[in-house]
């Protein structure tokens, strides 16, 4: 019996942490990881199209990352996060300057 094999990601690059957060993600739930993997195949594809986030208190700015909706029936829902203009680095640097820079008058926010 041949193993089908699919193509290398083209466009979707995978840290080691997003490696190390799909292996415990299979090894809760193969039909989970599995759907994660096929969605990274359609967004790599050009098939799917993240929803954009925003800059929230509760979470920072996040408003250059998506967010994809993982469901499968019967297990908890997921979400794979994603930068889609910078990389997480410039966007810490950001963040640490804006967090660094003293408030501005009263009134300018």
């Amino acid at each position: 019996m041949s193993q089908r094999r699919s193509q290398p990601y083209r466009n979707v690059t995978l840290p080691d942490e997003a490696l190390d957060d799909l292996r415990e993600i299979a090894q809760r739930s193969r039909e989970v990881a599995i759907e994660v993997l096929r969605l990274l195949k359609f967004l790599d594809a050009g098939r799917l199209t993240p929803v954009r986030l925003n800059d929230y208190a509760k979470t920072g700015d996040l408003s250059d990352c998506g967010k994809i909706v993982v469901e499968v029936s019967g297990h908890p829902e997921h979400r794979i996060v994603d930068p889609v203009r910078r990389s997480d680095t410039s966007r810490r640097v950001d963040r640490i300057r804006r967090a660094a820079r003293p408030p501005g008058p009263p009134g300018d926010q």
